[in-house]
């Protein structure tokens, strides 16, 4: 069976630099979106499992890690885990 011939477009090359541009953009706004729908950039971590996943640890371990002090804080409801990544790396330093 014959292969199709390839379709080559050519462009100017100033709608080449705007395509470009308007690819980067949408590249450049995906990964902005991302990055603050996932919290990636916030220095806390909200949840149990979340805490365990970010220390690449079993959530047992994370028990005992706090009840070795590592800092752990409450919203308002002790069910509410939060930690400050900061802290906890600080805190993983001094063992």
């Amino acid at each position: 069976m014959d292969e199709a011939p390839a379709l080559k477009v050519v462009l100017d090359p100033q709608y080449t630099d705007e395509l470009r541009q308007a690819v980067m953009a949408t590249i450049t706004d995906a990964v902005a979106d991302a990055r603050q729908q996932t919290n990636i950039d916030s220095p806390w971590i909200t949840g149990k499992k979340n805490i365990a996943k970010w220390l690449h640890i079993s959530q047992a371990s994370l028990n005992q890690l706090i009840a070795h002090n590592m800092p752990i804080h409450y919203l308002g409801d002790p069910d509410i885990w939060t930690a400050n990544k900061h802290e906890m790396s600080e805190f993983l330093k001094q063992l």
